[in-house]
């Protein structure tokens, strides 16, 4: 199997750590070419021919099956929804409140159409939350959606929570990291696991109770890989 990346690592999305661990874990098992601008796909037989550039010269790569990845996006121009007063945001998601009420009064709108995580878990939550505040409009509940956690279902996986840390530089936040393998734990030496990592990015913050000030250590972000 042959994978063709047009960033310079695979998982662009994750932390930088994590997507530069998995690419050199997948390269050991594939072939893996980043930094990849595809010039032309042929039929070559009965698979393709796929001709890249990359910046150690154009390969030509062939298979018996081509899969393109391009990513999501939500169908709210399919739907049309500005014509239907619903406000977009700048991605073209359709702008809501907590409670999933958009801007046009008894309209409701959840899932990936809405969130920017487009997770099923969000999407089940949200149905949930939909539902009773339809059904108990006197009894509205609300669901925040700024924090997610997600997984890549993947060899080796990657589930994480929060920013990351190229994340949290950019928005110009004091954190501290701290990163340790998995071979360092009982469970890990267990497992013989000699290539995985947790990593955690916490922030601190200020608690005053009364008249007493102390700080405390907020997670903002955990993974492991």
């Amino acid at each position: 199997m042959a994978v063709l990346q047009r960033g310079p690592r695979l998982l662009m999305a994750e932390d930088e750590q994590v997507s530069a661990r998995f690419t050199e874990l997948v390269s050991q098992r594939h072939r893996v070419l980043v930094d990849a601008a595809v010039t032309s796909v042929e039929r070559d037989g009965d698979g393709v021919a796929v001709a890249v550039t990359c910046p150690g010269g154009d390969h030509v790569v062939r298979a018996a099956m081509l899969l393109v990845c391009v990513g999501r996006r939500p169908n709210s121009d399919r739907l049309d929804a500005a014509a239907g007063g619903l406000e977009l945001d700048e991605h073209g998601h359709i702008v809501t409140d907590s409670a999933y009420r958009t801007s046009v009064p008894g309209v409701w709108a959840l899932g990936d159409v809405v969130n920017h995580f487009q997770l099923k878990h969000m999407a089940n939550a949200e149905s949930r939350l939909v539902r009773h505040n339809v059904l108990h409009p006197q009894d509205v509940r609300t669901l925040a959606n700024t924090v997610a956690p997600h997984a890549v279902f993947t060899s080796p996986q990657i589930a994480s929570v929060g920013l990351t840390e190229q994340e949290a530089r950019r928005r110009k936040i004091e954190y501290l990291v701290s990163v340790r393998d998995y071979a360092e734990t009982a469970y890990g030496w267990a497992l013989e696991d000699t290539t995985s990592f947790v990593k955690v990015l916490a922030t601190l913050l200020t608690v005053r109770s009364l008249a007493r000030t102390s700080s405390a250590r907020r997670l903002r972000r955990s993974f492991s890989h």
